[in-house]
C-alpha cells in the first residue's frame, strides 16, 4: 500500500505537516510513503529525522530536490521523497538494490521467488 501526500509547504518548522502525517489514519498500513512538497523552503526528510518514531518506522530510498529563484531575494524547491516500511528489526520491507543504469529498484512483495520491481 501506498500513501501519498503532496502539500505547498512553504515554512521553515515543518511540524505541523509532520503531525498530520503521523497522525493520519492509514499511515499504520503504509507499505510505502511519498511526500510530494512544492514551494518548500524546509524539506520534509530533514522534519523526519527528529522524529525517531516515524524515523524507526521508514527507512528513505529516494530524495530529489529542485531549487530555484522566486524573486530577486526569495527561492524555494520542490521536493520528492520516497519512503519505505522497515519490518520488525529495523530490516527494510522487501530488497534495496540498483540497477544496471544505476536507478534504485525496491521490492515490495515476493512472488514465485521473485520481488515486484517499484
Amino acid at each position: 500500500r501506498v500513501e501519498f501526500f503532496t502539500m505547498n509547504s512553504n515554512m521553515q518548522d515543518m511540524g505541523d505537516v509532520l503531525s498530520k502525517v503521523t497522525d493520519h489514519p492509514n499511515i499504520s498500513t503504509a507499505d510505502v510513503l511519498v511526500t510530494c512538497q512544492q514551494e518548500a523552503v524546509s524539506s520534509f526528510w530533514d522534519a523526519m529525522k527528529v522524529n525517531r518514531a516515524l524515523r524507526r518506522q521508514f527507512e528513505l530510498v529516494a530524495h530529489g530536490e529542485h531549487w530555484g529563484a522566486t524573486s530577486a531575494e526569495e527561492c524555494n524547491a520542490q521536493i520528492l521523497s520516497v519512503f519505505v516500511r522497515r519490518q520488525s528489526g529495523g530490516i527494510v520491507l522487501g530488497r534495496v538494490e540498483q540497477s544496471e543504469r544505476g536507478d534504485l529498484v525496491v521490492g515490495l512483495k515476493q512472488v514465485c521467488g521473485r520481488y515486484n520491481r517499484v
